[in-house]
């Protein structure tokens, strides 16, 4: 069953056409393909096809394909929601190999850059080298934010203190 995500709630309609400008809670990068979207009607998520929409800054003017059956009133003041397959997916695709020389970054924080990847009996783990320590961290798809391969970097969502906490001083 498809599930369906919020995007906004119309503010404005013109009378000749299906079209509307709403305040979007979605950013714009997130958002893979606009070809459709799903007004929430009589407990079923009615379906109307885009011919065309332009974002601004977090502002959404959507132009509806004609529709024969229904009167502009119907669109005002609705929420509109979009598929969950319309969202962009984030790149968390990893790899044994190749992933050495990677800059791995939480956030702002430059953290170090992978040494190499090292097998445990419970899970993979990447050796970050840093200027002043070693650290190993799991390499698990909840902890990874973002991979990008163009870039070589790494960006990670770890808990509080763990670099600080589990960091090696590198012996020099």
């Amino acid at each position: 069953m498809e599930s369906f995500i919020f995007l906004g709630k119309t503010r404005y309609t013109k009378t000749k056409n299906v079209h509307f400008t709403l305040k979007s809670v979605l950013d714009p990068a997130c958002i893979d393909r606009l070809d459709v979207l799903f007004f929430y009607k009589a407990a079923h998520y009615v379906p109307y096809l885009v011919k065309s929409y332009a974002w601004q800054q977090h502002s959404l003017n959507i132009t509806l394909m004609p529709i024969e059956t229904e009167s502009i009133e119907h669109f005002f003041q609705k929420k509109i929601f979009i598929q969950a397959s319309q969202i962009k997916k984030k790149n968390t695709t990893i790899s044994d190999d190749g992933m050495g020389g990677y800059q791995v970054w939480q956030k702002t924080m430059y953290i170090g850059v992978i040494n190499k990847m090292e097998i445990y009996p419970s899970q993979k783990m990447i050796k970050i080298q840093g200027e002043k320590n070693t650290l190993l961290v799991p390499w698990h798809p909840e902890l990874i934010k973002n991979i990008d391969h163009s870039q070589k970097k790494i960006f990670l969502q770890l808990p509080a203190d763990y670099v600080d906490i589990f960091s090696e001083p590198v012996c020099v």
